[in-house]
């Protein structure tokens, strides 16, 4: 191999754990060489993530004062170290998991993931400071795709979204993401957890529902408490367990909570580990939920699904293109809706093992080998 090949990424702006999860599955599949020449990366990312990634003998990380700042000021590491780097390193390749660029490069590719930007609906939901930030990213974001000469985006519906606000004229690629193995089932378990649930409607006993979420507008626990509100009403047997990760609206939902009728009924867990999620999914939950009108894949969507789950779901954003037709969907905004479906498809059990392995078997369109190749393949042909 006469020549080696230089890759830089940029993931300082790097900050959720989906993001987090899809950087570690693409470097984990990253290629050691191309047309006979080996290829060396250097990541940036923040500091707390750099340990998470995973060690491979040609791939090189850094970090710095910027990836300790909360965006969009890590921004300013975009604007003039990276760009400052990059003319001088002069890399054969630049990948940015992040959507940011803000200098031209001949071989750059941006993944946008961040869909939130684009919803002026979701946004005037947003806390002030938010929503000011917010705008912000959006220039940065329209201002970046200028810059890259390829685009990636995890779904269509976040492609034709994102679309109508950047530059149309790049080339671009669909690439969902995987869901990691650890979150599968088997078929005969899935069988037994819904004849479980069957023999729980029909003794009346108490049934598990759960959802996970960060704590943002846009991901509506007011609007599901006023659904379970209605449910409280018509049967006070049921636990719901929400699990809140970190977000700017998580004062309000723990208001809400405080002051609802049925707040014995639920169970709060925050920051869980992935295997705390799964043994919640797999053991302690019947019914799951999904009402996030904000989304630009869906992680734990398809995690719930892996996990052959009944999810209840709204009809919105990209959620309806990755979950399929089923019968489960309902309306957030109406707080009759859920307990009208529930009560539905109780008396119409079928469908919920019907269902229940449909989105399962539908989980396997979305593995990481896939999402990996197909991702490496884009950058480099």
């Amino acid at each position: 191999m006469s020549k080696k090949i230089l890759v830089y990424i940029d993931a300082i702006n790097i900050g959720s754990t989906g993001g987090l999860n899809h950087l570690v599955n693409i470097l984990n599949g990253a290629p050691d060489n191309f047309n006979n020449k080996k290829i060396i990366y250097k990541v940036w990312g923040k500091p707390n993530f750099l340990k998470k990634l995973p060690s491979k003998k040609n791939i090189y990380y850094k970090s710095n004062f910027f990836g300790r700042l909360p965006s969009p000021f890590n921004l300013l590491w975009n604007f003039f170290i990276f760009r400052f780097i990059c003319y001088f390193k002069t890399p054969d390749y630049i990948f940015c998991p992040g959507g940011h660029l803000f200098f031209p490069h001949s071989q750059s590719v941006g993944v946008f993931q961040n869909i939130h930007p684009f919803l002026p609906k979701q946004i005037s939901r947003s806390p002030i400071k938010q929503k000011i930030r917010l705008h912000f990213l959006l220039k940065t974001l329209v201002y970046s795709s200028k810059r890259f000469t390829k685009h990636i985006f995890h779904t269509e519906n976040s492609y034709h979204i994102m679309s109508n606000y950047l530059n149309k004229k790049v080339n671009y690629k669909i690439i969902p993401h995987g869901v990691n193995d650890i979150f599968r089932t088997s078929k005969d378990i899935i069988i037994d957890r819904i004849e479980n649930l069957e023999n729980k409607i029909n003794e009346n006993k108490k049934i598990s529902y759960t959802y996970v979420s960060s704590a943002e507008p846009y991901k509506n626990h007011i609007q599901l408490i006023d659904s379970f509100n209605v449910l409280y009403k018509n049967n006070e047997n049921f636990e719901l367990n929400l699990i809140l990760s970190d977000g700017p609206f998580l004062r309000p939902i723990l208001k809400k909570i405080d002051e609802c009728n049925f707040k014995n009924n639920i169970n709060l867990y925050f920051n869980c580990t992935q295997k705390e999620v799964i043994e919640m999914l797999h053991y302690k939950t019947d019914i799951a939920l999904f009402v996030s009108s904000c989304e630009t894949f869906g992680f734990i969507l398809v995690e719930k699904m892996a996990s052959g789950l009944p999810i209840f779901s709204i009809n919105q954003s990209c959620i309806p293109e990755i979950l399929g037709n089923n019968p489960f969907y309902f309306d957030i905004n109406n707080p009759q809706s859920l307990y009208d479906q529930l009560l539905y498809n109780f008396d119409n059990f079928d469908n919920f093992k019907k269902y229940s392995l449909l989105t399962w078997e539908k989980s396997y369109d979305y593995y990481w080998e896939k999402a990996v190749n197909d991702t490496w393949d884009f950058i480099f042909n």
